[in-house]
């Protein structure tokens, strides 16, 4: 069996199937994966909620430019993250490089998706 978020993200998936058929934007998935998310009855962790979110929007939209674009956004948070406890832990980080990293990411064009804002706006829809 997988981890608590990979589970939260097949289920939620599948309670929101029919609502999430005719979306086509990674905002659109998401607004309805968060709110199914969140306080889901049978995930009470906040990151499993999450997490389960957000794959459940990864399913549903499999591939192309929205699939991508969620993913480079959940790629940025999770260096973001890292980034932030490497801090905490006293850890150097390079930051010029960081930065550099993330004009690159901006060159290629794609939008990326505020998912923090994006999950505290449905926690308090």
């Amino acid at each position: 069996m997988g981890s608590n978020h990979e589970v939260a993200a097949g289920l939620i998936e599948a309670e929101c199937r029919e609502k999430l058929a005719p979306l086509t934007t990674a905002e659109d998935v998401l607004a309805v994966t968060f709110k199914a998310a969140h306080k889901h009855w049978m995930f009470t962790d906040e990151q499993d909620q999450f997490r389960g979110a957000l794959g459940a929007a990864l399913i549903r939209l499999k591939e192309g430019a929205e699939y991508k674009r969620l993913e480079k956004s959940i790629t940025a948070l999770g260096k973001l993250s890292a980034m932030l406890n490497a801090l905490q832990q006293g850890i150097p980080v390079d930051m010029e490089a960081m930065l550099k990293e993330q004009e690159r990411d901006k060159a290629d064009g794609i939008e990326m998706l505020p998912l923090q804002k994006m999950w505290q706006e449905a926690k308090h829809s």
